[in-house]
């Protein structure tokens, strides 16, 4: 009973400007560390096939070469390198604190103007955030400005590409719950990303509302092997609420993943649980370059061989290791037991038929 009023209590932890989860402390620290790194690129997955898919794009044209074995080799590897740029991640800060300070407060100048001046630093080679912007009130009062008007200056003065002055459309209210309904989730934030810097609540307002539209509607994969999956994992374990994309990573055999999730999880919320071992088992069996190998004898027509199991007796082993931490997991801080019972049962039965095709493949 403790658990599930924990977990009320974490759902009742609203941002008191908004229905939706907040950070209550600085997640930076845990999200810039190395180990947590790892796992969230990790469980992002990294599919070329969807980072380079077709887009509806002005300048998507296809392209064709004559190349060599090795230039083909050299072209795969450069692909699976853009891949990962590709995936890097947008960081998880905390909300600025974004309260101006007054500098003096003039009575001479009261009144001398109706309007507001600013008066930005446009010092070249500056950081935007090391400029020094400041206000002066038709009351006479001078202060340093508001974020809103520094951001509104940088643009003036150093106009980044696609960001807007005013807030765009898709963000207004109805506009904003149309792209949710359609699930055009990764769009949103793509679009989030540029016209907010991560620290800003409006950032934090509207990737929150996505990833709680996600896990509501389950429509995790719209994300999987995209930039924002990572933050996304790390919003849900960090809100003890993982068990839904627990259940989706199970259901379509990302076993691998979900331990890592797991794992994500312990850590984030100072779980004593050892982690150690089964880690290092995940990161023997998340071999790169035996992929880009296999696609590149894929290409090369090498693979004469037609597989007919789906996985190897190793991979086999380590699902059966990683069984047994999940249902550790189910045992002692799942919410949603029932469902992933029954999930990882399922699952179970699945692996023991195709141990059973993999012994009769092998005496055959």
């Amino acid at each position: 009973m403790e658990k599930y009023l924990k977990r009320i209590t974490t759902l009742a932890r609203y941002s008191t400007r908004s229905n939706f989860l907040s950070y209550e402390k600085d997640p930076a620290p845990h999200f810039f560390n190395t180990e947590i790194q790892k796992l969230l690129s990790s469980i992002t997955t990294l599919d070329v096939q969807k980072i380079f898919r077709k887009r509806t794009v002005n300048d998507n044209h296809v392209s064709y070469k004559f190349l060599t074995d090795k230039q083909l080799e050299d072209e795969v590897r450069n692909r699976f390198k853009d891949a990962e740029k590709a995936l890097q991640m947008p960081p998880v800060l905390k909300v600025m604190n974004d309260q101006p300070k007054t500098i003096s407060n003039d009575v001479a100048l009261t009144s001398f103007s109706k309007h507001s001046y600013v008066f930005t630093d446009v010092t070249f080679g500056l950081k935007n955030r090391d400029r020094s912007i400041v206000v002066r009130e038709p009351n006479g009062e001078l202060k340093e400005a508001s974020y809103d008007i520094k951001k509104r200056a940088w643009q003036i003065y150093f106009p980044l590409n696609d960001r807007s002055f005013r807030e765009p459309k898709i963000f207004e209210e109805e506009n904003f719950k149309r792209l949710l309904e359609e699930g055009q989730y990764q769009f949103l934030l793509d679009r989030a990303c540029l016209q907010y810097e991560p620290d800003e609540q409006k950032y934090h307002d509207i990737t929150s509302r996505i990833y709680l539209h996600i896990d509501e509607h389950l429509k995790f994969e719209s994300l999987r092997s995209t930039r924002h999956f990572g933050p996304m994992a790390f919003f849900f374990a960090w809100h003890k609420m993982i068990d839904n994309l627990l259940l989706d990573m199970i259901r379509n055999d990302y076993l691998k993943n979900a331990v890592e999730l797991i794992c994500l999880f312990y850590k984030l919320n100072n779980h004593n649980e050892k982690v150690e071992n089964i880690l290092t088992i995940c990161a023997k069996s998340d071999n790169l370059e035996s992929r880009i190998q296999n696609i590149i004898n894929d290409l090369l027509k090498k693979n004469q061989i037609v597989k007919q199991i789906d996985k190897t007796d190793e991979e086999l082993r380590n699902d059966e290791e990683y069984l047994e931490f999940i249902q550790s997991y189910i045992d002692k801080y799942c919410l949603k037991k029932p469902q992933l019972e029954l999930t990882l049962n399922t699952y179970r039965e699945w692996h023991n038929e195709l141990k059973n095709i993999q012994l009769k493949y092998t005496v055959g």
